[in-house]
């Protein structure tokens, strides 16, 4: 389908697709053609040929480096890239790209980076390339576990694109009712409604923030919610929200954090326990394994004999429940030989799984959740394979996938040929001992070392456990041997008396990643003030760094304000039009400087009465005179002398530019006005100076 040439070019650039991408789309379209049908080299000549014709083009240089990444030329494709952005540092596609070769090569979270810079940058307009951007930050969230994140991304999507089929299928794959993850990770989330202040000016802000969420860029609620936080840093609904943004910009440490402040403040117990319940859920990311109570220590073993090891593996009794996937094979560790079944099974010490084990490209991994099963597992591992096996590297912490988490719930095996009643009654036994003698009794970092038992008499950490033993009921309810009454468990808590003794532990301050407390736009220095984010400040504070920049003599980050200023401003605005011009005249860009200043002219013309018009026409013969057009400045002062006679001032600056121009004639003409007028004036003090200008004329 040909793309509308007044529409929003399809890069990203927000430009119109006739003045940026549209003079080579028809190179790129049979470039993409030619390396689907497998002409890759001729795509990348023809594509190489078009960075020589325009060397300057920052989105040839990108299509380029994308065809050198297909051919296998990462180097080249690398430069070509950075080539696209020192071209463009604001390209979508450069952005894009350069997340792409980041993802290809397992950097998932330098990707995301580059990606979501990408996202930001890129005009909305351009629907197909932000949904291939949100497309790449769902996979990337995704293997990183962060749930919410990647359904975030595909919720945003589904806006851009409703039904879109990749989006859809990894709706329904990760997401849908056979999604291995526990309904609240793969729900969509949405924000808790702000309380109605009496204090207008506190409600505005509330609304302006909400107002800044509704641009579709999760930056700018971000921002916006850790603003409102910082104001009303104990209001409940705030909190929560920005928990949410967090999560859904893949921040699981600064979603947990909120999440816990959120919980010291809010008081509606079944909110409270849900939302507990959501932060266990984020804790299940690698990022964020301290912070984990559901963890498995992983030991990694090379197979430095294959042959040997996958011969004992072939009788080995303890290796159990093998499941192969192509080149890996899974499967579970005994801590003893399995016995037989006998009727007194029950006063035998049934075997357990002491850890799972992963075969992949002669690398086993061995890991666990209990530390002490697990080296017990590693030394019989050890011992059986010999010098088939060598450990490799430290034991490191690791997130376990859910039906590992579950399966550690339920440890014990049975022989084969034991009545059905005798396992069910054994595994209801083990079960009571797994949740109420030893989960129930277990220090937990979500409950701030306490246990479960002991954190249910704390006011502030009951709601937290019951939390913490719901979202366990709902990622172990139908997956479990037999129907196991949690229900029962969570009364048990409730039953401890709260010890008004006990205070919950304190929170460490509530940090922020975007939003910083600012000083007084007006005691700010110039590198504060170029540090300034524009899109958060209003008109108001936009004029006032404007005036602080020009006070502190810092013309180009002024000019940085005043072009912020010009959608906003309407009457006077000839003070913005002034700093954009001389900004201009100090980079050395009198084409832009004249601009500008017919510009602002056209705006006092139609929308002040041409109130400024001598003021422009001063301002008009200083950009001449920088120019290097002596002889127009020299033209343009007579006329506003004439205009304006008997103006000392004028004539003043007219004299001093026209010594400057090196015009001295005309300066001579200046001066000898200006002592007239000064003597018809009695102005002493002006007729030194004129008297002064003439001397130095009359020098040179």
């Amino acid at each position: 389908m040909s793309v509308d040439a007044y529409s929003s070019c399809t890069c990203g650039s927000g430009k119109k697709f006739k003045w940026c991408c549209q003079p080579y789309e028809a190179q790129f379209k049979r470039a993409l053609e030619m390396q689907r049908n497998g002409q890759t080299e001729t795509a990348l000549a023809m594509l190489k040929e078009l960075t020589q014709a325009h060397p300057q083009t920052a989105e040839i240089w990108g299509r380029y480096a994308e065809q050198l990444w297909y051919c296998e030329q990462a180097e080249e494709a690398e430069r070509a890239l950075a080539k696209a952005l020192e071209l463009n540092a604001r390209l979508p596609l450069g952005f894009f790209l350069r997340g792409m070769f980041k993802h290809e090569r397992g950097d998932f979270k330098g990707a995301l980076r580059d990606y979501r810079h990408a996202a930001e940058i890129c005009h909305p307009d351009a629907k197909q390339l932000l949904t291939e951007i949100y497309l790449s930050i769902t996979q990337c969230e995704i293997l990183l576990m962060h749930y919410l994140a990647g359904r975030a991304s595909l919720d945003i999507i589904s806006r851009l694109q409703p039904g879109h089929e990749a989006a859809m299928k990894v709706l329904n794959q990760v997401y849908g009712v056979e999604s291995s993850l526990p309904e609240i990770l793969r729900r969509h989330h949405g924000f808790k409604a702000l309380t109605q202040l009496a204090d207008k000016a506190v409600q505005l802000q509330r609304e302006q923030a909400l107002e800044a969420c509704r641009t579709g860029k999760l930056s700018d609620a971000l921002y916006a919610f850790e603003e409102l936080a910082y104001a009303n840093s104990q209001d409940p609904a705030i909190l929560y929200n920005l928990a949410l943004v967090r999560a859904w910009l893949g921040d699981q440490s600064g979603a947990v954090s909120a999440l816990d402040h959120y919980l010291a403040h809010e008081s509606n117990e079944e909110q409270a326990i849900a939302a507990s319940e959501l932060a266990i859920a984020l804790t299940l990311s690698e990022d964020v394994v301290n912070l984990c109570d559901l963890t498995h220590l992983s030991i990694q073993y090379r197979l430095v004999d294959l042959q040997q090891f996958l011969a004992q593996l072939q009788n080995c009794k303890r290796f159990i429940e093998v499941k192969q996937y192509q080149s890996m094979i899974e499967a579970k560790w005994l801590d003893r030989d399995l016995p037989t079944a006998h009727e007194n099974m029950g006063l035998y010490e049934l075997p357990l799984v002491a850890a799972y084990i992963t075969i992949h490209s002669q690398v086993m991994i061995v890991d666990g959740d209990d530390p002490e099963l697990l080296q017990k597992a590693c030394r019989q591992i050890e011992d059986y394979f010999g010098p088939a096996i060598q450990a490799s590297g430290q034991p490191r912490t690791v997130i376990p996938d859910m039906a590992r988490i579950v399966m550690d719930r339920f440890k014990i095996r049975f022989p084969q040929g034991m009545p059905p009643e005798d396992s069910k009654r054994l595994i209801d036994a083990h079960l009571n001992q797994e949740f109420e003698d030893r989960w129930l009794q277990k220090p937990l970092h979500f409950l701030s070392g306490r246990s479960p038992m002991e954190a249910a008499a704390v006011s502030g950490l009951r709601w937290r456990a019951i939390g913490f033993l719901r979202f366990m009921q709902h990622i172990c309810t139908g997956k479990l041997p037999v129907a196991y009454d949690f229900n029962r468990l969570e009364q048990k808590l409730r039953d401890v008396p709260i010890d008004a003794a006990q205070q919950p532990p304190a929170l460490p301050e509530l940090t922020f990643a975007v939003f910083k407390p600012l000083a007084p736009i007006a005691e700010q220095s110039v590198d504060e003030l170029a540090s300034l984010p524009l899109e958060r400040l209003s008109p108001d504070q936009l004029k006032l760094a404007m005036q602080t920049a020009i006070r502190l003599q810092a013309i180009p980050v002024a000019a940085r304000f005043a072009k912020a200023l010009l959608d906003h401003s309407k009457g006077d605005t000839f003070a913005i039009y002034q700093v954009l011009v001389q900004a201009a005249l100090a980079d050395k860009q009198t084409e832009q400087a004249i601009q500008y200043l017919e510009k602002g002219m056209q705006a006092d013309k139609t929308s002040n009465q041409e109130r400024r018009r001598f003021d422009y026409e001063l301002l008009r013969a200083r950009v001449f005179a920088s120019c290097q057009q002596a002889r127009k400045a020299y033209e343009t002062y007579v006329q506003l002398l004439h205009n304006h006679p008997g103006n000392l001032d004028l004539l003043g600056t007219a004299t001093e530019t026209m010594l400057k121009a090196g015009m001295r004639p005309q300066a001579l003409q200046f001066a000898e006005n200006g002592i007239l007028q000064a003597r018809a004036k009695g102005d002493r003090d002006r007729l030194a100076y004129f008297q002064e200008l003439l001397a130095v004329a009359k020098r040179s």
